[in-house]
């Protein structure tokens, strides 16, 4: 694994894929190149995860990818049982 042991903070959502954040999580293998712009388009969501199209322009050219499919948490905002997986459901009598 090139990127190895990494003090850069997990995301918490698509929200947290910037440009700072991504030079910052890449850089074992941007070799000095930093992202400049960040596109991220949402390609599902689920219980626990989002998952977005991610496209970088970096500043200059680098080994670091220009496009990748990023799956990270939901958004911190969404009810705890939903960021948890769990799904609440009145019971239902028949």
């Amino acid at each position: 694994n090139r990127l190895g042991a990494s003090a850069v903070r997990p995301p918490t959502g698509l929200g947290d894929l910037t440009a700072e954040w991504l030079t910052e999580a890449l850089a074992p293998i941007a070799e000095g190149a930093t992202a400049v712009e960040v596109r991220t388009k949402r390609i599902g969501n689920g219980m626990v995860a989002d998952s977005a199209r991610v496209e970088v322009v970096w500043d200059r050219p680098t080994p670091a990818p220009d496009r990748f499919v990023a799956k990270v948490p939901v958004r911190a905002s969404l009810p705890a049982a939903k960021r948890q997986g769990r799904a609440l459901r009145p019971l239902q009598s028949h």
